[in-house]
């Protein structure tokens, strides 16, 4: 017995000390025990899917990279021709991948068949990501996206910085993943934990989810996650989003996080099985304490499925919720202000709307349902889709325009709210109990005219989170001791005027560029946005300007004379920045910034 201690303390010091040593990455490296890997930058060709850079396959290890870079094309090649995948990580359990950046590949990393793996500390921006169609003045329909489909795991060739399929309590955090096509995406993958990533920036999906169950996705920047926009002509968003869940993903929990400026916010549909069968769904899904505000259309979208959304802020939207066909479905303590519309509900059943403000928006809630159903839809034929039986209780209504449009409906009680400064308290159809509202500054009560007498209760002042007791009986996610309260580096604008959409996706500041601010007649106004630094001109054609430098941020306006020849060409020189193709400009480097009409 105690030779064979002797022989098991030896190999435990031979396998520390083989930890110890840093070894250099090679293509087609298989890593089936803990390492280390050398520090340095590496350029890694990978040109098929099936042959990753490096595969780890194994059981309870820890693979360090100790920040060494691998790039698979040279990061000013357009990024719609990257091909590949730089890390494989296959069967393996117990594991830890940390310290790594991989840029220019088409899948940065693949789990498949994993279980307690934990992948941290990585950047895996400048990845794959197709060029737009859409120009200034008009949309281009090929720009569209979808992800109805993954059986065939057809979520792989549209790129991302990680895939997890078929696996099992992965935990990724502190992943960076910017100036990519999609971030982190799931397939039958449940119980991981996604914490603390900033996945910001990208031209379609920040976190995506395909049959996955029983996740925690909490206290995530999904900031800017969008395409489908050009200010002043379309709103569209093309189905990018900042959380996508799909087909048959169920008991998640999203908590703490901030998808802003986003396509949607968040993006749920209950998948085309439910679509045929009526039955299924994606459901029991509870979203809490999230930011889903200045979404393109929809802060968040969710159908034919049953969840609850509490204490989640929804600002600045077309919709701030988009509800079709959602059903027994609770809506609590939400904060929704300056939306077109707050909720837009088509077709629900049994559902609560409870302890919500609603402020400065034209129509707070509007119901409503089709005169017939699509024919070629299953779902309606085995599910009764009537629009019926809300509960809209104490919720208080600020100067909202239209606090209830309601139409084609049944079963609808409006009491106990507080509804302040309204040009018009009811419009619609339907047949509403309305009782016990405090009303106040109400220019017309519209169809609710004869329930004026019995809607002056003494409510008194509403808050936000409800009666203690009520408050309870909701499930709370626990907040990581660990999670990110405020973003590193994130220069979010406030705004939809701030979005900008270039022809690989959205502006993050970071870089120079020229932003048409406004146009009036033949004058039109820009700015240089990006780090601090200064221009002059270069080659402008095609117009009259007014001045022939300045510094960042600056108005430059200009006399348009010949539109077909217009170019504005400036020398751009400042702070040190990295591009949009992820390459390094030194201080005062002469850039050269053009734009055209």
């Amino acid at each position: 017995m105690k030779a064979f201690l002797i022989i098991n303390l030896a190999l435990l010091c031979l396998s520390q000390a083989a930890y110890n040593q840093s070894i250099p990455i090679k293509k087609g490296m298989k890593i089936s025990k803990s390492c280390k890997l050398n520090f340095d930058d590496y350029s890694l060709l990978s040109t098929k899917q099936s042959e990753p850079i490096i595969r780890i396959s194994g059981n309870n290890m820890v693979v360090d990279f100790q920040y060494a870079t691998m790039s698979g094309s040279k990061i000013e090649s357009k990024p719609e021709k990257f091909k590949g995948n730089c890390i494989l990580i296959e069967n393996a359990h117990n594991v830890l991948i940390k310290n790594v950046t991989i840029h220019g590949y088409k899948l940065a990393i693949h789990l498949i068949n994993c279980s307690d793996v934990t992948i941290e500390n990585t950047n895996l921006s400048y990845n794959f990501r197709p060029q737009l169609q859409s120009g200034r003045e008009k949309e281009n329909e090929s720009d569209w996206l979808s992800y109805h489909n993954n059986e065939k795991q057809e979520w792989i060739e549209k790129g991302s910085g990680i895939y997890i399929e078929n696996s099992k309590k992965i935990i990724i955090r502190n992943a960076v993943i910017k100036e990519s096509f999609n971030g982190i995406m799931l397939s039958k993958s449940d119980s991981c934990l996604i914490y603390n990533n900033q996945i910001q920036f990208n031209s379609g999906i920040g976190i995506g989810l395909y049959r996955s169950s029983n996740n925690d996705i909490q206290s995530n920047y999904l900031d800017y996650n969008v395409r489908g926009f050009s200010y002043g002509y379309y709103k569209r968003g093309q189905d990018s989003a900042g959380i996508l869940v799909y087909e048959q993903s169920s008991n998640n929990n999203f908590a703490y996080n901030s998808a802003t400026h986003c396509g949607d916010g968040f993006f749920l549909w209950a998948g085309q099985s439910s679509m045929d069968t009526g039955t299924g769904g994606c459901n029991n899904n509870l979203l809490y304490g999230n930011d889903f505000s200045y979404a393109i259309t929809n802060g968040i979208e969710a159908t034919f499925s049953s969840n609850t959304f509490y204490n989640n802020k929804v600002k600045y939207c077309e919709n701030g919720f988009w509800l079709v066909y959602s059903y027994n479905t609770l809506l609590f303590g939400n904060q929704m202000a300056d939306n077109k519309t707050d909720i837009a509900w088509e077709h629900g059943q049994d559902n609560s709307i409870r302890y919500n403000l609603f402020d400065r928006s034209f129509i707070g809630i509007k119901l409503w349902a089709r005169n017939e159903q699509p024919k070629d839809w299953g779902y309606s034929k085995f599910k009764d889709a009537h629009s019926q039986n809300f509960t809209i209780e104490r919720n208080r209504f600020s100067q909202t325009v239209l606090p209830f449009d309601i139409s084609k409906s049944t079963g609808v009680s409006v009491k106990d709210n507080l509804i302040d400064d309204a040009e018009m308290l009811l419009e619609g159809d339907a047949n509403i109990t309305f009782s016990n509202n405090e009303c106040r500054k109400i220019k017309s009560w519209g169809k609710a005219e004869v329930f004026k007498s019995d809607n002056q209760g003494p409510l008194g002042s509403l808050t936000i989170q409800g009666t203690a007791l009520e408050a309870s009986r909701l499930r709370i996610p626990a907040k990581r001791p660990d999670a990110l309260d405020t973003p590193k580096d994130l220069k979010i604008k406030e705004g939809l005027d701030k979005l900008s959409i270039n022809q690989y996706g959205p502006y993050s500041y970071e870089y120079p560029k020229i932003i048409l601010t406004k146009i009036s007649t033949d004058t039109y106004r820009f700015k240089v946005e990006g780090p601090a630094g200064i221009w002059t001109n270069k080659n402008t054609k095609g117009c009259e300007l007014e001045r022939s430098s300045g510094n960042q941020g600056q108005v430059i306006q200009l006399k348009v004379l010949d539109k077909a020849n217009f170019k504005l060409e400036l020398v751009w020189q400042g702070a040190m920045h990295n591009d949009q193709f992820g390459t390094r400009h030194g201080a005062n480097e002469k850039i050269i910034l053009q734009e055209r009409l």
